[in-house]
C-alpha cells in the first residue's frame, strides 16, 4: 500500500526527512474528476509523489495532493509498444505489471518507490549511460491545468517536450503513456 509522505501529525515530510511542512489540507483524488475539483477549489496546490526530492520544489505550503488513489495500468498496446498508466502508480508496481505480461521500461533507476508522474516531472534518471531519463519515455500525457481544464498532449504536440519535465508548473498529470519493450 502506498502512502503519501506524511508523518503522524499529517505533515509532509520528504523521503530524506530534510523537507517538512504542515499543509492546511490534503487532497487524495481517486479520479480525474476529483483532481479537476481540487484544482478549481484550491490555491497554491502542490502534488507530492513519494517525496523523494531533496529540494523544496514539491514542498506543499497550503494545499497538498497525493495521487496514491490514482493508480494502475490502463492499457498495454503491444503493437505500438506503449503502456498507459495512471499518474500515481509507483514505478515498482508498473514494472511488476509489465513484467507479468513480458514487457519492461527501457530504463529505470535503482529506486522504484517514486510515482510515475513524480519521476517524470522531476527528470528522474535511470540506470544507463545509453538511455535517456524516464521522461524521455513519455509518448503522451494527460493533465489538469491550473484552471482545472483537462489537457491531452499527444506525440505531435509541441508542448509535450516541455511537459515531460514540468516540475509541477503546468498542472497535475493524471495519465502518462510510456514507451516499453519486450
Amino acid at each position: 500500500m502506498n502512502r503519501a509522505p506524511r508523518d503522524r501529525q499529517d505533515r509532509f515530510r520528504s523521503y530524506s526527512r530534510v523537507v517538512r511542512t504542515a499543509p492546511l489540507t490534503w487532497h487524495a483524488p481517486t479520479s480525474e474528476d476529483d483532481v479537476v475539483a481540487a484544482v478549481r477549489a484550491a490555491t497554491r496546490l502542490k502534488v507530492v509523489g513519494a517525496g523523494h526530492s531533496f529540494s523544496t520544489i514539491a514542498e506543499p505550503e497550503q494545499h497538498a495532493m497525493t495521487l496514491d488513489g490514482l493508480t494502475g495500468v490502463l492499457q498495454l498496446d503491444a503493437d505500438a509498444r506503449l503502456v498507459t498508466v495512471r499518474a500515481g502508480t509507483r514505478l515498482r508496481d508498473l514494472s511488476a505489471a509489465l513484467l507479468a505480461q513480458g514487457w519492461t521500461l527501457p530504463v529505470v533507476g535503482s529506486i522504484q518507490a517514486q510515482s510515475v508522474a513524480g519521476a517524470i516531472a522531476t527528470g528522474t534518471h535511470g540506470s544507463s549511460l545509453v538511455h535517456g531519463n524516464l521522461a524521455t519515455l513519455v509518448h503522451s500525457l494527460r493533465l489538469v491545468d491550473g484552471r482545472g481544464e483537462v489537457v491531452e498532449l499527444g506525440p505531435d504536440d509541441p508542448r509535450l517536450v516541455g511537459a515531460r519535465v514540468h516540475l509541477g508548473a503546468l498542472g497535475v498529470v493524471t495519465q502518462a503513456t510510456l514507451r516499453v519493450e519486450p
